[in-house]
């Protein structure tokens, strides 16, 4: 408490991972050469407010989860873009891009695949169902997905992530075994493969991934897409087991001799069969409905 910065940097970093830009924007630099806090006196009061709370971070993110300026849309006001063309002010909420974490665990959960378990041992495997937080991180192999989403660099402290928009993130969600696995899972859920009509999937799919019903226009499109697509031949499904079940068995015989996981290239050759209701599922998880946070 005699020392108020600490308090300061800290509410500082916890509202930047809210907002995606803190109060003082140069995380690490509190100093005299730094930016001035847009709020310098909501800065004060939430550093107060913290250490008065014990320095309970879990109460910290309660109070600004349950404030007005958190739960506002990212709908823009022309009136208070000309004042605030920054949006330093919070007059709406910024769109922000899921972290690379936070887009496969999603990804996991519309598959109804997500391991929910905590704790434990970390995982090597890019391919598991575990939460990404649990992976583990080879300094001197970071897996090329990481990077492609700007995963943090590793070897040194990074108090925010530099965010990139290039064609390979793109390419990674379109032809991706992960995620057109995924794909596959969404498509095959109750809710989805219950609906007889294309309609009722399209509906399904809209409610699962975006949590509302799909407009007029909406519908209208995705149906059409999905009877326009050429049925999946029953003798693709075949083969797309049977090529799985003898990489599998490749995949055992190295474990065995090698004494270590087989590396996922086994199975990344097969060529996944998408269905039509399949592909739809996977267009749905590439749109920035799904990959910005509103």
């Amino acid at each position: 408490k005699d020392n108020p910065l600490t308090a300061r940097v800290m509410v500082n970093r916890v509202w930047q991972w809210h907002f995606g830009e803190g109060i003082v924007r140069t995380p690490s630099d509190f100093g005299l050469r730094s930016e001035a806090p847009s709020y310098p006196d909501l800065l004060d009061w939430l550093a107060r407010r913290f250490m008065a709370e014990g320095w309970s971070i879990k109460q910290l993110h309660r109070l600004i989860m349950n404030s007005a300026v958190y739960q506002q849309s990212a709908t823009n006001d022309p009136a208070y873009g000309k004042i605030d063309p920054n949006n330093a002010l919070l007059y709406k909420w910024n769109l922000r891009r899921l972290d690379f974490e936070s887009m496969r665990d999603t990804l996991l959960v519309l598959g109804d695949n997500l391991d929910p378990a905590q704790g434990g041992r970390p995982v090597r495997q890019v391919e598991t169902p575990r939460r990404t937080v649990y992976g583990y991180v080879d300094r001197t192999a970071l897996p090329d997905m990481y990077q492609v989403f700007d995963f943090a660099n590793p070897d040194m402290s990074t108090a925010e992530r530099v965010e990139t928009i290039v064609p390979q993130q793109a390419l990674f969600l379109m032809n991706s075994q992960s995620v057109l696995q995924q794909a596959r899972r969404l498509a095959a859920r109750s809710e989805v493969a219950q609906a007889e009509r294309v309609e009722g999937k399209v509906q399904a799919l809209y409610q699962l991934v975006f949590q509302r019903a799909p407009t007029p226009k909406e519908l209208q499109s995705a149906a059409a897409f999905v009877k326009n697509q050429p049925p999946l031949p029953a003798y693709r499904r075949t083969q797309y087991q049977r090529q799985t079940q003898a990489a599998r068995e490749r995949a055992k015989a190295y474990t065995k001799r090698y004494n270590r996981p087989a590396p996922a290239a086994i199975f990344n050759n097969i060529p996944i069969p998408m269905s039509p209701i399949d592909k739809l599922a996977q267009v749905l998880m590439e749109t920035n409905e799904f990959l910005y946070v509103q």
